[in-house]
Formats: structure tokens, sequence, C-alpha cells
């Protein structure tokens, strides 16, 4: 096998910037003062330009242009990983130390990172040192980062790999922690724990974990295996990513379907959004910001699907939502949206029987005779879903409509059908549904009393369609004096969203979790034991933008 070379930086050389090079030295010619002094005045006023330039661009750097994180790690990880995560740990990156103090803020990140280290211990130090951080800190570079590498039956083989700074000082650690000598592969020693774990060093890097993690490292370093760095679709995937990050992730289509799609809970949520037709991976970035934390997705896509990209639309109605609205989500055709949304949300253990309601509902609305199809129709242009402010808040959807008379008729067609479907049938008591009218900011607002704490509104204004499960809501939007654009919150966290999404949520995680302890929603025990970390995050902000070959999420927090 074949060795890359590494190419050689020649030291720069020293340069006497007082006479061009190969000239010889001329004798001094006098010079009149007043030449000289006019001289000296004209090189102090260059010399004030140059230096106020000079301020000017070392300030515009550290305020906009950071230090990247070192990335070299992806060369000694095979190409077809099933993840991915580099962490940048370099103590001279100021992104580094601010994402220490923003982590700090939660109250369960200690036991997190205790955790994460008892999994990276055996593999690093064998099984004899308690504490990884102080032990590896005298000789561990820039980075450390973890893969996920395919293994037999369908399993994930961990690798590890972390930058040397200090190699002798690293091989010594490895041999006082027990690890001896396993061989080689290419000529590449190998040494071993007793526990099994193996490791290798390459280049500047340390590699360690099972034995079929540390050969598909080599093979992949020393050229037998493509690696990850030059993956096609890793390399679409990683362009562009913010120089202050702290920590990326990357997943391939394979990685996305294995480790999360097929889960439940919230990785598995996670994987329903991520695993779009014509995937090809999905780059995952963390930068600390001022107030918080930012998040970037950037999925990659190919393939014939790839040319159809999700509809772009220009967010209007943060600004017609009341303010204090708890949640938020904008999107552009709702009807189509609404599915894949319901069954995330199902698959992270949230609202999982509101889709076969909604289901039921439908089939009922069918055989009254309803155009289901037409109604959904409604809200297939600008459409945000929220839950309105208020000690009693209410589920509140804002439609843009271009026809407000056929929007009316289409929602009165609807009054029957549905109260018909809500009646009480022969002797059975209950409450008989009752059909009322009201005027609130000038709006008419057509009430459905359904049953015992079951109402259904509606209103058609300002080329709106407003319904909810309130008429305090819908007076909200008529006679909103503020709008949620304005509140703090969400300035805080959508304030640079693009001109154009596919997408954009809002949420006042403080009010949620009022919320939700007021309807019973974190009595459960895994949501209790979250609760301190989720109300240290005040509120997030998430924006969507879809293009012909790629989709890009961020996501802000806002943190206390």
């Amino acid at each position: 096998m074949s060795t890359v070379a590494r190419p050689r930086i020649s030291p720069p050389r020293l340069i006497d910037w007082r006479r061009p090079p190969g000239a010889t030295p001329k004798q001094p010619s006098r010079t009149p003062r007043r030449f000289v002094r006019r001289r000296l005045g004209l090189a102090a006023g260059l010399l004030a330009a140059v230096i106020a330039i000079t301020a000017a661009v070392v300030l515009a750097w550290s305020g906009s242009g950071v230090t990247p994180p070192a990335t070299g790690a992806a060369a000694a990880v095979p190409a077809d990983a099933l993840a991915y995560v580099n962490l940048s740990i370099d103590p001279g990156r100021s992104p580094v130390s601010d994402a220490r103090r923003m982590a700090a803020r939660f109250p369960d990140w200690p036991l997190l990172e205790t955790a994460a280290l008892s999994r990276l211990r055996p593999l690093v130090a064998g099984s004899s040192d308690a504490n990884l951080i102080s032990s590896i800190r005298p000789w561990v570079g820039n980075e450390a980062s973890l893969a996920l590498i395919a293994g037999q039956s369908a399993t994930a083989q961990p690798l590890v790999v972390l930058d040397v700074a200090r190699p002798a000082r690293a091989r010594a650690f490895v041999r006082s922690a027990g690890a001896t000598s396993a061989g080689a592969y290419d000529g590449v020693p190998i040494m071993a724990y007793p526990s099994g774990s193996e490791l290798a060093f390459v280049g500047h890097y340390l590699v360690a974990g099972p034995d079929v993690a540390i050969r598909a490292a080599l093979a992949a370093v020393r050229g037998g295996a493509p690696t990850l760095a030059h993956d096609p679709a890793y390399e679409r995937a990683v362009a562009g990513e913010p120089a202050d990050r702290v920590l990326d992730a990357y997943l391939p289509a394979a990685g996305i379907r294995q480790l999360l799609a097929s889960r439940t809970g919230v990785a598995g949520a996670i994987g329903l959004l991520l695993d779009r037709p014509a995937v090809q991976g999905a780059a995952i970035s963390v930068s600390p910001t001022p107030s918080g934390a930012r998040v970037l997705v950037h999925s990659v896509l190919g393939g014939a699907a790839a040319r159809v990209a999700a509809r772009a639309f220009t967010p209007t109605l943060q600004s017609v939502l009341p303010s204090g609205s708890t949640l938020m989500l904008d999107v552009d055709g709702l009807d189509r949206t609404a599915p894949a949304l319901l069954s995330a949300a199902a698959t992270a253990g949230f609202a999982g029987n509101v889709a076969p309601l909604l289901h039921r509902v439908g089939t009922a609305l069918k055989t009254e005779g309803v155009n289901v199809r037409q109604v959904l129709s409604l809200f297939d242009g600008e459409t945000a879903v929220a839950i309105s402010p208020g000690p009693s808040p209410a589920l509140l959807i804002v439609a843009r409509v271009h026809d407000e008379t056929a929007a009316r008729s289409e929602l009165a067609a609807l009054e029957g059908p549905v109260t018909s479907l809500f009646a009480p049938s022969g002797s059975a008591g209950g409450q008989v549904p009752e059909l009322t009218d009201s005027v609130v900011g000038g709006a008419t607002v057509h009430e459905l009393g359904l049953g015992p704490g079951l109402q259904l509104d509606y209103a058609v204004f300002n080329g709106l369609v407003v319904v909810s499960t309130s008429v305090s809501a819908i007076d909200g939007v008529a006679q909103r004096s503020h709008a949620l654009a304005d509140d703090a919150a969400y300035r805080a966290t959508l304030s640079n969203q693009p001109d154009r999404v596919s997408s954009l949520v809002f949420g006042d995680v403080s009010r949620l979790l009022a919320l939700g302890e007021q309807v019973g929603l974190t009595s459960g025990a895994r949501t209790h034991e979250l609760l301190p970390d989720l109300s240290t995050i005040r509120a997030i902000g998430l924006s969507g933008s879809s293009g012909k070959r790629d989709t890009t999420t961020e996501l802000n927090l806002e943190i206390r």
C-alpha cells in the first residue's frame, strides 16, 4: 500500500524590507531639513492610516471571522461510517469557551458529560483511568471525534479519533494504561488493552475502538478504502458550515435509517423528518450565540426527487398572530405538511391520537357528502397553527385566502354536517349542538357549540380564514395591538430568518411548560426528569428553506 505524503511547509524567509533583494547599500545623500520634516510628516500620516485600517480589519475579523475548527479527523474515518461527530476542544478558540459556559447552564450537563466519558474511557484508556479528561489533556490536540462503523448483524461499532499534539506523551500514556503490541496493519503497529479495545497512531491522530473499527480506519488512512473526508455527499453536506461551530455531525442516508428512523421517541422523530426521498446525507452543526445556541441542519439530495423543491414563501402571519402566542407553526400548504408532522410528533410520543381522530372525522364528513379535499384547499396557502395567549389558551389556525366569499360559503356548508356528527343519537342524552353568531373586532364570528367544553369557531376577514376553539382567540387576531413578531422571545430566535422559507416554527418554552403542567402533559416520569434542563430554554425559533438539491434548517435557542 502506498502512503500519501503530507506536504512540507517551508519556514518563512526573513526579508529585509529596507532595500530590494540584490541591491547594494548606497551612501546616504544629504537632504534639506524642510524635506526631512515633510517626509516625516507624510510617514506619520501614512502610519496613522495603516494603524487605523489595521485596527478596523482586526475588529471586523474578531467580530465575524473566528478561526474555524480543526476537521482533519474525517480523513481517518471510512466513507461508509453510519455516523460521525467532531468536537472542537481547541482552548484558543473563543466559541469553545463560550460553549462551555452555555452548557454549564443546564443542570444535567455534568451527568451527561460523565455518561459520555464512561463510554469512551474503555476505548481510549482501557479501564484503569478514572479521570479521562485530566489524563489526556497533556497530549491531546484540538479535536476529538467519534464515528460509528457498520459491523456484523446490523451492529454499529464505535471509533474514537483524537488529535495528538504531543506524540511522546500520548504513547507513554497508552503504555502506562496497559496497552501492549497486538500486530500491525499495512505496517502500522496496533496496540490493545486487556479489555479488547485496540488503538493505533496514524499521522498525528490516535484511533481507538474494537478491532473491526480500527482496521476500517487504517484501511481508509492507508488508501485501501475511501475516506469520509473525500466522500462527495459528505463534502456537499458540510460545505458552508459556520466557522464558529464547536460541534458538527454527519449522518449518511444509511445512518439516518439505521440509527434514527427505526427508533421511537425524539430520535425516531428526527429520523423521520430527515429521512426524505433521495436524501444522501445530513450535516448538523452547533454554535454558541450571545443568547444561547444555533443549530444548523444541511441535508443534501440526489436523484430525480432532488429536482422537486418544497414551496418557498415569505412568512407574514407572525405579524397577524397576537402577542404572547405560545406556539406557532407557519407553512405554505398545511394540507400537505400536516401528515408528516403528525407522524413525527406521534413517534416522539406527543399527540399520538390526533392523526387517527382527524382521519375518522374526515371519513365521517365524507359520508355526510362533504368534499373534504375542497375544504382543505382553504389551507393550501400560507397557514399558521398556534396556541393563543391568555388564562385559557386555545388552538388557533390562521390562513390567507384570495376569495373571502368562496371561503365563507365553503365553511358555512360545513356547519350542518359538523353539527350532525356531534348531535346525540336516539334517546341518548347530551347537549344539542348550537349555532350562534357574534361580532368581535368588527368581524362576524360563527360559533359552533358541539358539546360540554367543546367549541369550534370561525371567521373570515381581512383576507384571512381564522378557525379556533375560542372566540377570544379570534378576537385577539381581529383586534391585536401587538403582534407575535414584536415579542422579545420571537425576535431573539427568529430575527435573522431568511426572506423566503419553507417552514417557520416558534415556541415559548417557558409558557409551553406551564401549559403542559396545567393540562397534565408534564407528569410523565421521563418528562419530569427533563424539566430542569427544559426550563433552562427560554424560547426556540426554527426556519427551514429548500433548494432543488438541498435543504437547510436553522434552529435558534434562547437560553436563560
